[in-house]
């Protein structure tokens, strides 16, 4: 069974987004896909109203968290983690994957090449963590360049990939999925840490990164 998944999605308890995990859901069902991950800034306080609407709307969340990470102090990017059972502490790499591991979770670099937040500087690091997968494609990299290299450094390292379109506002959701070979949450995670899925979709347009950011801080949901 090919599963459509939307492994990046923000809802309104990051600071910087507006969509209610209900709408997150409503919207991922009106595009076709199969199952979502919530993936906020630093917390988790989406899920419990995410999976409440998981149950109601017969749609799979994937409960998740978007961490920071800095070397030394210095921030050098971002992973999106994700199957966790409680929230991430941010820190070094080596603090975060341990996190990671503990909790049996996954965890992606996010956009390693964007070019306008948060690229993943430390690409060195990467040969320490083979079981660190690479988002390959995302819906607020707006450059085509960017997405391809990701996906190029996938396929050069041999790891596993993700995709999801990180949408902060409900009309990004599923603007970029990944298709995935899977029948159960075993053979899902198998395929996407084997590199076994097909990234799909387009970015989203750049002035949604704007208007989130003034709409989310603003207390603004939808």
């Amino acid at each position: 069974m090919v599963i459509r998944a939307d492994l990046h999605v923000h809802s309104c308890y990051s600071p910087d987004a507006v969509s209610r995990p209900e709408t997150i859901l409503r919207k991922a069902r009106e595009r076709g896909l199969d199952l979502v991950a919530i993936t906020d800034h630093h917390c988790t306080e989406g899920w419990e109203e995410a999976l409440t609407a998981s149950r109601r709307l017969d749609l799979p969340v994937i409960p998740g968290e978007e961490v920071r990470i800095r070397e030394g102090g210095i921030p050098v990017g971002e992973l999106v983690c994700l199957f966790l059972k409680e929230r991430i502490e941010p820190g070094s790499l080596a603090e975060v994957m341990r996190q990671v591991r503990e909790q049996r979770a996954i965890a992606a670099v996010a956009h390693p090449f964007s070019l306008h937040r948060f690229a993943f500087r430390r690409i060195d690091l990467l040969a320490l963590y083979p079981d660190l997968l690479i988002e390959v494609r995302n819906g607020r990299t707006y450059s085509p360049r960017a997405n391809r290299r990701a996906l190029l450094l996938a396929q050069g390292l041999g790891r596993g990939m993700t995709a999801g379109s990180d949408a902060h506002l409900p009309f990004e959701v599923g603007c970029v999925w990944l298709e995935v070979e899977a029948s159960d949450w075993s053979s899902l995670r198998e395929a996407l840490c084997g590199g076994k899925a097909r990234p799909c979709g387009a970015p989203s347009s750049p002035l949604h990164s704007l208007f989130s950011g003034v709409l989310g801080r603003a207390g603004f949901r939808i």
